[in-house]
């Protein structure tokens, strides 16, 4: 019995590493060192160089979420309030649906991932959706080149629904959601 409250409590303080709150003008700079900073999926996204990354395409990215009734939102480590990620996540009401929660971007730096700092990050997204009641759906769209993004999701216990669509960029996305449990 021991060993189990162990790892209870062993889950439950790897889960207090982050912090996740709302992205201000002042954290976008910090925002851009983020996106830098995971320079496989930038270039993948946008098709350029990470290097390129510049403040005006984060405030481009903040505006976007605003006007989808987004969540931008810094991933901060809780014991040095340093930004290691970056969400994007409509918390309710998207597609006009008020029971449907969609993530947009969940993004963390490539020093900090394959720490379990994504799973982390996810558990916060979930946590804040799902604290609504009407929320009973949770989605996304992974490109599909991007095998490891669609393992994590997986991983996180997202399905795959419908065939593969394409973005407003040509490129082919998978659909995944989640169903509350």
């Amino acid at each position: 019995m021991q060993e189990a409250s162990g790892k209870r409590r062993e889950a439950g303080e790897a889960r207090d590493r982050l912090m996740m709150r709302a992205l201000k003008a002042r954290d976008y700079p910090a925002v851009v060192e983020i996106y830098r900073q995971t320079p496989r999926f930038i270039v993948a996204l946008n098709g350029r160089p990470a290097h390129s990354i510049a403040l005006e395409m984060v405030e481009e990215d903040a505006a976007q979420a605003a006007n989808h009734g987004a969540t931008f939102a810094g991933l901060f480590l809780r014991e040095s309030d340093q930004m290691i990620g970056v969400a994007d996540y409509v918390p309710s009401g998207y597609g006009g649906q008020p029971n449907r929660a969609w993530i947009a971007l969940l993004l963390i730096a490539e020093p900090y991932q394959r720490q379990g700092y994504g799973t982390e990050a996810y558990r916060l997204i979930e946590e804040a959706v799902f604290a609504d009641p009407d929320v009973q759906t949770l989605g996304l769209g992974v490109l599909v080149n991007n095998g490891p993004a669609l393992g994590f999701w997986r991983a996180m216990g997202y399905e795959r629904v419908g065939s593969t669509v394409q973005d407003r960029d040509g490129r082919d996305v998978v659909m995944l959601q989640k169903q509350r449990m």
